[in-house]
């Protein structure tokens, strides 16, 4: 007696709800990932370029409540996409002719000072996850680093690095130290989440000044400083109970 065999549900195009380039992405995606779920669709295909991600929804989970600190928050995340009780599911972006990921997932950086940006990915409760040639990145640029050129008991003054940026009025969360040469860490962070009690101020071409006595007690000229505006970002990833997970 030969066995019926169920034919596979055709994959989810991207492409279908959105394109690379579109002023908001995430909204058309997060259409994409409930035709899978509705359908039993097994595999959404990505097209090659960077999808900016503007919107985000809201999703209830134990899953942010992570570490002592953020206990009696409420349970509740925003996120760009959301992949939530989806098994044996598979995201899959493009490569290049070297075959490295070409489909970029862009999170918004609004640089607002606040506590939390949303996840640009979150998955959750989705056993046999495959994510396959995707890249993530957050712009407006969401880090920094700088050399401390300037420092007395009340302030500290930064040269931006080659290739950073910053902005006047950024904030600096889990700001950390390293040697000159930026090859070892030293100590503990300097604001870990909660940041400084102050932000940065331009003063300059690539140079900025931050008023806080806490953050200058714990410094030195000629180290380098790294940082980042996003507050409590938590997580920009997040992949919680995906077992089997590829």
């Amino acid at each position: 007696m030969m066995k019926s065999i169920i034919p596979e549900h055709p994959p989810v195009l991207v492409r279908d709800y959105t394109s690379p380039g579109d002023t908001d992405s995430a909204a058309g995606i997060r259409r994409a990932i409930l035709e899978a779920q509705r359908t039993g669709a097994r595999t959404i295909v990505f097209e090659a370029g960077r999808y900016l991600l503007r919107s985000s929804a809201n999703h209830r989970t134990e899953g942010i409540v992570h570490d002592a600190g953020s206990q009696g928050v409420e349970p509740q995340k925003d996120t760009h996409l959301l992949v939530y009780n989806l098994g044996d599911l598979t995201l899959r972006g493009a490569v290049n002719k070297s075959g490295e990921p070409a489909t970029m997932l862009v999170g918004w950086n609004d640089r607002k000072r606040h506590g939390f940006l949303p996840s640009i990915l979150w998955c959750e409760n989705s056993p046999r996850l495959t994510l396959s040639n995707l890249a993530f990145t957050r712009e407006p640029a969401f880090s920094s680093a700088g050399l401390i050129v300037d420092h007395d008991a009340g302030s500290l003054t930064v040269e931006l690095l080659p290739g950073c940026t910053a902005w006047d009025g950024m904030g600096i969360y889990c700001a950390n130290r390293f040697d000159a040469n930026g090859e070892n860490l030293l100590g503990e962070s300097v604001t870990y989440g909660n940041g400084a009690d102050a932000f940065w101020e331009a003063a300059g071409t690539n140079r900025f000044i931050l008023s806080s006595p806490t953050v200058a007690a714990k410094v030195h000229s000629g180290e380098l400083l790294s940082w980042h505006q996003g507050a409590q970002t938590d997580f920009q990833v997040y992949l919680g109970h995906c077992d089997d997970l590829r």
